[in-house]
């Protein structure tokens, strides 16, 4: 697999991984369920999702590149950002009644916080720890050790349906 394609995969995956997590917990709440306990974990898994695709990226792409993982972690979340807006402005369409500027701006703010800064510094911590175990693969812990997370994170993604 090419370096380019390497990276496109790194960006194509966790961004629809965050899209689909949007949909269905969009879904469940624009019909007023707002304990339902699919769509909770179906967003929380889709935004935790770009941290083991930064590691695998690292583990793909030999080196250090600090500053390609922010760039790469900032487009995914640029995706998930306006994906998600898309979807808040298809499931409950334009507002109706004015919206106060103090809500409307909490709102950017919670969105923005939750998908573009959370997949950036995710995304970028996973492939700081991917470099990191990079020079330690030979070593008989460290291979183990990726299994079993790559092993949970598709358990529990069958678990609750997600993958």
């Amino acid at each position: 697999m090419t370096k380019e394609r390497t990276i496109f995969l790194a960006i194509l995956l966790p961004s629809l991984i965050l899209i689909f997590g949007a949909l269905i917990y969009t879904s469940y709440v624009a019909t007023g369920q707002w304990n339902a306990t699919l769509p909770n974990v179906a967003r929380n898994i889709s935004l935790l999702c770009p941290f083991p695709f930064g590691l695998w990226l690292a583990l793909k792409w030999p080196g250090n590149h600090t500053v390609a993982y922010l760039l790469i972690g900032l487009c995914i979340g640029l995706i998930g950002t306006v994906a998600y807006k898309v979807i808040l402005n298809m499931a409950y369409g334009p507002a109706v009644r004015p919206v106060p500027t103090a809500l409307v701006t909490a709102a950017w703010m919670s969105i923005i916080s939750t998908y573009l800064l959370l997949s950036t510094i995710l995304f970028a911590v996973g492939g700081i720890v991917g470099d990191a175990l990079e020079g330690r693969m030979k070593e008989e812990w460290v291979t183990p050790l990726i299994g079993l997370a790559t092993a949970l994170i598709t358990a529990l993604g069958a678990l609750f349906g997600i993958a």
